[in-house]
């Protein structure tokens, strides 16, 4: 069972398992919100205790779609309860649906670059992660052996010994 001070929780065959934190980041592109919507919710639910938690990452435009700013400040994370929201910057400032060019190079640098710097202060404002699980034990190596193969017998002369 996790609590506050062992965040470990015990499974049927007695292992540990640390709490866990998933991110799950959506573009937008081509209707990938719902989808990773859905998949969000279903992993914040493989476990009833609390253990499994879920943050789903879109860009602003798309976060300030999904809530308006009556509900919560347009590019603030927030919950519905289940799975938290946090919006990242793609460095596209407005609506994204107008934009229909096809992006030059240096524009997809700065998109990618705005992208992974938003993204990375995402992931440094989740919630650390509980102490992992105790090593597994190391198995003992047995050290190998090497013996001298065994001395050949002598060959018995036959021509010597006959027989007759």
């Amino acid at each position: 069972m996790a609590n506050a001070a062992n965040p470990h929780r015990t499974t049927n065959d007695l292992r540990t398992l640390p709490s866990s934190h998933f991110l799950v980041v959506a573009y937008g592109i081509q209707s990938h919100i719902n989808p990773a919507q859905d998949l969000a919710h279903r992993l914040a639910r493989i476990d009833d205790d609390g253990s499994v938690t879920c943050t789903l990452s879109t860009h602003v435009s798309a976060h300030r779609g999904m809530f308006p700013s009556s509900l919560a400040s347009p590019d603030e994370e927030t919950t519905d309860g289940i799975i938290s929201y946090a919006p990242f910057s793609d460095g596209f400032f407005g609506d994204r649906s107008k934009l229909i060019s096809v992006l030059s190079d240096e524009e997809t640098a700065r998109s990618r670059r705005a992208s992974f710097e938003s993204l990375s202060s995402v992931v440094s404002r989740l919630p650390p992660p509980g102490p992992p699980p105790p090593p597994a034990p190391r198995r003992r190596r047995t050290p190998i052996l090497r013996t001298p193969p065994p001395p050949t017998p002598p060959h018995a002369d036959v021509s010597a010994t006959d027989p007759s």
